[in-house]
């Protein structure tokens, strides 16, 4: 008779830790902190010769405890079910003999039915109002350490590292310089979660001016792995989007642009070589780019556009004349005084013609990139120079790299270098080859 009633009390008390039991599990499977704990409890619950029911008390108990680490102050349903339980059950062996097991088998497995849906409801609230913040910090540090993620570590938003590469790199263009702070204020409405739409920028200029470098600059400050980062998604001009199969290129752009935010929130989008562009083509991103919460569940409002192109350059440089000739200087130039011109002609050339993002003031800031003058072009080359590992290039070397610039607007007015510092990409390489020692030359 001893045998009997041990064995039924170990059982009874193996049934009722299993209720105790699954918050143990499942609660691990979330809070990766705790594994030890498990394994420790483990081992003392299967090696350490200590009686069944303490054996058993001690799983519960510290499933219990798990529970509570993972969901708070529900646990107490799950010790309460149990406890009272216990006493049942251990009453009702004690009333009856004659019946014992049946009366046992029929409540255990309806208390463990009943301890299923209890806790299996206590984990669902778990899940869903700690188990995405628990996946996020797992996945941070496992698959994140070894792949790009849409985390501060990939997308730092370093805006000290923009506003020093414009300074440094950037040559006769004041408000260029001031999409450092441009960027910074929607980092700042990123970090308290107030974007309204989408920053969207606009880049004007002759070619060689630095539009291109200053787009690079910004994904490079912005982005861990800058230009190769997977947010940051280039488009070019008539690559991607001439007048051909017109449907087909808007539904491929739509598709991968959303593709893209819906990734990260904060990617950076660029269209280049608008100028080059199909008219109606940027009507396809319109509702990205317009004051929408989201569009078909994708938040746009964190992201990036900047739109690239030569489009006004020629209304850029004959402003700037003007404004030259009533005695305002280069660096005292504001936004106001380019902006209309460039709305107004970009609103009938290329893929700007007619487009609904000039029409409905989608653009947040057009930048006007000013022609540079013969100091900019020299800064240029003696820069180009340096990162070729010539730091003190001779008058002959640089007159040499100089000999490909061309002054405008015309002959009459030669001011501005006609391709900004363009051609130095490929000319300053051949002026070091040049101009090495014959010898240095020969080993080569």
């Amino acid at each position: 008779m001893y045998e009997e009633d041990d064995y039924i009390e170990e059982n009874t008390w193996a049934y009722i830790a299993l209720c105790g039991e699954p918050t143990l599990y499942e609660g691990l499977r979330f809070a990766k902190d705790l594994i030890i704990a498990n394994i420790i409890l483990r081992c003392i619950i299967q090696y350490v010769p200590i009686p069944h029911h303490v054996r058993h008390s001690v799983s519960l108990v510290t499933g219990s405890f798990l529970l509570y680490c993972n969901v708070g102050a529900a646990f107490v349903w799950t010790v309460g079910l149990a406890a009272s339980s216990y006493i049942i059950i251990l009453a009702l062996s004690y009333l009856t003999k004659k019946h014992r097991g049946v009366i046992i088998s029929v409540i255990t497995i309806s208390y463990l039915l009943l301890c299923e849906l209890i806790t299996m409801s206590l984990m669902s609230a778990a899940f869903i109002t700690g188990g995405w913040y628990k996946w996020q910090t797992i996945k941070e540090n496992s698959y994140c350490r070894f792949m790009e993620c849409c985390n501060a570590n990939y997308v730092p938003y370093d805006i000290e590292k923009l506003k020093t590469s414009l300074s440094k790199y950037m040559f006769g263009q004041p408000l260029v310089n001031e999409l450092g702070s441009i960027i910074s204020a929607h980092k700042e409405a990123v970090l308290i979660n107030s974007n309204r739409k989408a920053l969207v920028i606009s880049l004007h200029g002759w070619s060689g001016v630095g539009k291109n470098y200053a787009s690079n600059m910004i994904a490079e400050a912005l982005y861990k792995k800058g230009t190769k980062s997977q947010y940051v998604k280039f488009f070019m001009g008539d690559k991607d989007f001439n007048c051909e199969d017109l449907d087909k290129k808007k539904k491929e752009v739509m598709s991968e642009v959303f593709r893209v935010v819906k990734s990260c929130p904060t990617s950076l989008i660029i269209f280049d070589e608008i100028h080059d562009m199909c008219p109606s083509i940027l009507d396809t991103v319109k509702p990205f780019l317009d004051h929408h919460q989201s569009v078909d569940g994708v938040d746009f409002r964190n992201s990036i556009f900047i739109f690239i192109s030569n489009i006004g350059g020629g209304q850029i440089a004959s402003t700037l004349l003007d404004l030259y000739g009533q005695g305002v200087k280069r660096n005292d130039v504001e936004f106001h005084m380019f902006e209309p011109i460039i709305r107004k002609t970009a609103y009938f050339t290329g893929g700007f013609k007619q487009s609904s993002t000039i029409a409905n003031h989608l653009i947040d800031h057009y930048i006007p990139f000013l022609p540079l003058q013969q100091e900019h072009v020299e800064q240029c080359a003696l820069a180009e120079l340096r990162a070729h590992g010539v730091a003190d290039p001779t008058d002959h070397m640089m007159a040499d790299a100089m000999s490909v610039i061309t002054y405008g607007p015309s002959e009459a007015q030669p001011i501005f270098a006609n391709n900004g510092c363009k051609r130095f990409t490929k000319h300053i390489p051949y002026v070091v080859q040049k101009h090495k020692p014959k010898k240095e030359n020969s080993e080569l």
